[in-house]
């Protein structure tokens, strides 16, 4: 077994596997209170089938012999000094315990990546305050199991994750101290899966760019990675799709020794245009019936078509960028200038909760269809007491006069409109809770909150968290028309500034709120007065905000 002097210790270490090119090895420092050989023998093996694996005895330990005590920055030291010696820049540093941060800390230069599994940032040594955190450069994953006694409690790892920049964090549920003992597997996963995202400085700077800049999947598509030279001598490149060419440019100023001429720009001037050909279109997290579903869009809406797939489209719906997975056969392909032309010629908004379609203007034709509250569509023909409404694909169908209205009387988002919107959204109530519903079929909290505002002519995000951000913080009580806010952090704390928004609802004035919730499962009326006898303790105890649409 190899020996090394190193730092006046004669450093006992074991290897596994052979040097791969272009990769760093992994160095495994183990526990304080045991052996590499105890903490790492069933999984030093398992890393080794992809990489180079080196997994030193601390210099107190049997083995090696040493004057040493068992300190963190002796530890370190020796770390640092033992992946030099053996000839290596860097390596991916892997630790139980604390030996791995404080070699983060003190000895950056030779960290590729950094893995801590059950550290503690914050007690006796090494006692890292959140400004020594902020100025890891390297990437790093925590991990702690929920149960670990030693740190779980006081939420070392959220610590250490919050601080460090762009670390990730994971917290196995029902596992303790040795997560990479009791859940290998997953263990070995997750590992695996973090040095191929960021093992290397180009990965790296992919991963920085889309959190810091693009990790929001329902607005953009970021789904990059680096590919090796298809042949030897040539640069590396870029492969994979992002949604717009500033996306791209981004990826060449980030990492100008890459091509990134093979990578896929979905959104270009070139990209296929469609309108909503149904009453309303389902959008999914994927291209299957059974996926869940993220949003909806109303007959007349504008898609651009990014993707095709067994009958399904990726889309980007205009009014509010929201991407998604909807059914070909609920959109009419055009072109822009058709797009423009439908819209412009849509005069007439529904304003009924569910209005009625037939085949003639008449109440005792056949019914047809129904189109949703805030559907808009151009009149083609009409009579006394009906109107013929056109689709895109020129189809269409008589709409009763009093479920509607022209578009140069919807109300607008002053107190007057303002109530008479709400007066119509009242004669919704009871309408069944929708995920991702977004028409008067059914609504989720933010697509009655939208669907309000867009009513009157005022486009706001689609989700919850994103209306929040929008809106105009408002002090004092909420006036009617207002959107009110829900949430929490992790610590179950109300801070405005780091709440999880996860839902919303529509101020009638007072303490009265009306909003689509999944406690009442509809349209419901609720109160933030303790003595009303619609008050929600929930809404009161986890308001956020309000803010304000004009």
């Amino acid at each position: 077994m190899p020996y090394i002097d190193l730092n006046g210790a004669n450093l006992y270490y074991e290897t596994f596997g052979t040097d791969r090119p272009a990769r760093a090895p992994i160095v495994l420092i183990h526990g304080s209170t045991i052996t590499g050989q105890t903490d790492w023998s069933a999984i030093a093996p398992l890393l080794a089938t992809e990489y180079r694996v080196i997994v030193p005895r601390a210099a107190c330990h049997d083995q090696s012999e040493t004057t040493h005590t068992y300190s963190f920055t002796e530890l370190a030291a020796d770390v640092a000094a033992l992946i030099r010696a053996l000839g290596y820049e860097r390596a991916h540093l892997i630790g139980h315990g604390n030996g791995a941060l404080v070699t983060l800390l003190e000895h950056p230069d030779v960290v590729q990546t950094c893995i801590l599994q059950a550290a503690n940032a914050i007690i006796g040594q090494p006692n890292y305050a959140p400004a020594d955190l902020a100025k890891v450069t390297r990437p790093a994953l925590v991990i702690q199991g929920e149960l670990d006694r030693v740190n779980a409690p006081d939420r070392h790892a959220q610590f250490i994750a919050q601080h460090i920049p762009d670390a990730e964090l994971w917290i196995p549920t029902g596992i303790g101290h040795n997560v990479h003992q009791d859940l290998p597997l997953d263990w070995l996963k997750r590992v695996f899966d973090f040095l191929d995202r960021r093992g290397a400085d180009a990965c790296d700077a992919l991963y920085r760019l889309k959190r810091q800049h693009y990790a929001d999947a329902r607005a953009t598509i970021f789904e990059v990675r680096v590919a090796p030279a298809p042949v030897k001598g040539e640069a590396g490149h870029v492969a994979g799709q992002v949604l717009t060419v500033d996306q791209r440019h981004a990826i060449r100023q980030a990492l100008p020794e890459l091509s990134v001429e093979r990578l896929r720009v979905l959104l270009t001037d070139d990209t296929p245009w469609a309108l909503v050909n149904r009453a309303v279109a389902d959008v999914r997290r994927e291209p299957r019936n059974g996926a869940e579903q993220l949003t909806q869009l109303l007959i007349g809406e504008a898609v651009r078509v990014l993707d095709e797939r067994d009958g399904w489209l990726l889309i980007r719906a205009e009014q509010d960028g929201y991407l998604g997975w909807s059914r070909a056969g609920a959109l009419y392909p055009c072109d822009q200038q058709a797009v423009t032309k439908y819209q412009s010629a849509a005069h007439w908004l529904i304003s009924a909760p569910v209005a009625p379609a037939f085949d003639r203007p008449s109440r005792s034709a056949a019914l047809i269809g129904q189109l949703p509250l805030g559907a808009r569509l151009p009149v083609a023909d009409e009579t006394a007491q009906f109107v013929w409404l056109r689709r895109p694909d020129e189809r269409g169908w008589w709409v009763a006069r009093p479920d509607g209205l022209p578009t140069a009387q919807q109300p607008q988002p002053t107190p007057a409109g303002i109530a008479a919107t709400l007066d119509r959204l009242r004669r919704g109530v009871g309408t069944p809770y929708l995920w991702g519903g977004r028409s008067s079929f059914g609504y989720d909290c933010s697509g009655l909150t939208q669907t309000f505002y867009r009513f009157m002519g005022v486009s706001i995000p689609r989700d919850a968290d994103q209306q929040f951000v929008a809106g105009t913080p408002v002090a004092g009580a909420p006036q009617p028309g207002d959107l009110v806010f829900f949430g929490g952090d992790d610590n179950g704390l109300i801070d405005p500034r780091t709440a999880h928004i996860t839902h919303v609802a529509i101020a009638l004035g007072g303490d009265e709120l009306l909003h689509a919730n999944g406690t009442t499962w509809n349209i419901a009326y609720n109160s933030l007065d303790p003595a009303s006898p619609i008050y929600r303790a929930w809404l009161k105890d986890h308001l956020v905000g309000v803010r304000r649409f004009r």
